[in-house]
């Protein structure tokens, strides 16, 4: 392992805060603060070694998280807890804050960090301080009101996102290796509930609308080869400031125009979900009028400029409108396999594309009227799964394996084969001798788009010891059309009530670069090996 002399700072760093997590123990423990109010939350000490090859380890992330959540019931019964006023039809107001902390050590131990990243950018990158969400809960029978900054979770996936794209994700420091609600952007938003109960075949039904007047957010990824999970393509060396024209080698220039949508009415997102069961099947239908979070590149040809030897090409970076619908549903069939399946369907529109830029001439301009190598594309995607607990006798005698399988299938309806992903660096060479070009870079974009991508996941675990102690996790993920994976082995022990170890290692391995899903190609092999060990203590309260 080359981290040797920075392996005692990363220790260090762990045990101060075990003996931070002990000291507060006792002292924590007691989360009813009052009648009224409550406090709970957890502390989280995670260090991330990258294993490529097997060969060596790097410690990438050494993250230290506090996460407080502050729940005030200040209204109960139609009456408020300090006064008792009467509230009349008001029944319930619940106040909620969420607040998380987080450091990241490397940034101050890892030698690479401080090579590449000034102090300043040190300290930004480091650091993450802010209240994640702040709403008020008001329940007024039929209707129920959540009003704040919140998270809003649709759909019945795991692993993958379908229906869930209501908040945008953060995937700028563990790609999406985290729990969901660790890495979604929570948003300013009205989301209001009617219940409507039984209404003709139907039970437990409501519906739900959700209103975002505007809180616009993308998501969060990097392009930065000097920090840890950024995706830059199949391999970067350098920024790309180098363009070829014919045999001349030109200076290239690329200023970025942002066309973010801002906090206006006119940028607001709406949505709306029926929620029931009918029989045995619990079903939801789905809407959601929105900006597509994931950022489109315009290539400005026609404001392109060439002066001397410098050539300008403006980039607009934008967010189109789209149109989400979707249906989810699940049923638990109890007699022949006593399993639980579920799936879900969605239709997109609006969905930002890349198209090929190597020779723009050989885009028919049907397809790219305005020679900026940008689309909005349209896109089906189909999820099946099943849910079943199984005896697996030999492995464990005494309890079951919860067992869950999904099938993923993404379509673009309005395909073509000039479609591309993200663009990589690469060296520039001269075109007349062939030489290497110190220092320069030109922009390339091989990273093909398939008209179908299918993906197929299957995960199983358990629990063993006394109290489910121990809790084992193993998942898989497949893409057999660019014919690579995923693997996750995980160990969680339960030391007790408030303390919580884990033990993870994730391998990706595959022979393609190619795959919407970042499974295994993209990340399994050679400059991108994203091969990875997690430690975790979670000191819980």
């Amino acid at each position: 392992m080359h981290m040797a002399p920075r392996l005692s700072k990363m220790l260090g760093c762990l045990s101060v805060l075990g003996l931070l997590v002990l000291s507060v123990a006792e002292a924590w423990a007691i989360i009813n603060l009052r009648d009224d109010l409550e406090l709970e939350g957890f502390m989280q000490s995670q260090a991330v070694l990258r294993t490529p090859q097997y060969q060596d380890a790097t410690l990438i992330i050494q993250r230290n998280s506090v996460q407080l959540e502050n729940t005030w019931n200040f209204i109960r019964n139609s009456q408020t807890s300090i006064g008792g006023l009467s509230t009349g039809w008001l029944e319930e107001a619940t106040f909620k804050l969420i607040y998380r902390f987080a450091y990241d050590s490397t940034y101050d131990i890892s030698d690479s960090r401080r090579e590449h990243f000034t102090k300043g950018q040190r300290s930004q990158l480091k650091f993450e301080n802010w209240v994640r969400e702040a709403y008020v809960d008001l329940a007024l029978p039929p209707v129920t009101l959540r009003i704040g900054r919140q998270q809003v979770i649709w759909g019945e996936t795991d692993t993958f996102r379908a229906l869930d794209v209501i908040n945008p994700l953060d995937t700028s420091w563990h790609w999406a290796r985290e729990p969901w609600e660790d890495i979604r952007f929570p948003l300013f938003m009205t989301r209001a509930i009617y219940d409507i109960g039984k209404f003709g075949p139907f039970e437990e039904s409501f519906i739900e609308g959700v209103w975002i007047p505007g809180d616009f957010k993308r998501n969060r990824g990097c392009g930065n080869p000097y920090r840890p999970w950024c995706y830059y393509g199949s391999r970067r060396r350098g920024p790309v400031n180098t363009a070829i024209v014919g045999d001349q080698v030109i200076d290239l220039v690329t200023p970025v125009q942002e066309k973010k949508p801002d906090w206006q009415l006119k940028n607001s997102e709406l949505g709306v979900r029926f929620k029931a069961v009918y029989g045995l099947v619990d079903f939801g239908l789905h809407y959601f009028w929105t900006l597509s979070d994931t950022t489109g590149v315009k290539v400005r040809s026609d404001r392109a400029r060439l002066e001397g030897n410098l050539l300008t090409v403006p980039l607009d970076l934008v967010n189109p409108r789209s149109h989400v619908v979707g249906v989810s549903a699940n049923y638990s069939e109890e007699i022949y396999t006593q399993a639980v399946y579920r799936i879900e369907a969605t239709y997109t529109t609006g969905i930002p594309m890349g198209m090929d830029t190597r020779d723009p001439r050989g885009v028919p301009l049907r397809l790219d009227k305005d020679r900026n190598s940008y689309k909005t594309t349209e896109q089906t995607l189909l999820m099946l799964a099943f849910d079943r607990p199984t005896w697996i006798r030999p492995l464990n005698s005494l309890r079951t394996f919860f067992i869950s399988g999904q099938f993923f299938w993404q379509h673009y309806t309005d395909y073509n084969r000039f479609f591309r992903g993200v663009p990589s660096a690469h060296r520039a060479f001269d075109p007349g001798s062939g030489a290497m070009l110190p220092g320069r870079y030109v922009a390339v974009n091989t990273d093909r788009v398939l008209q179908d991508q299918v993906v197929i996941t299957l995960a199983a675990s358990s629990i063993y010891g006394p109290g489910g102690l121990i809790q084992p996790l193993f998942v898989v993920a497949y893409d057999p059309l660019s014919t690579t994976f995923f693997n996750r082995v995980s160990v969680e022990y339960l030391y007790s009530n408030h303390l919580v170890f884990q033990l993870t290692h994730d391998v990706y391995w595959g022979r393609s670069t190619e795959g919407p899903w970042f499974i295994g190609g993209r990340f399994g092999g050679g400059y991108n090996n994203r091969n990875e060990t997690v430690f975790t203590a979670i000191f819980q309260f």
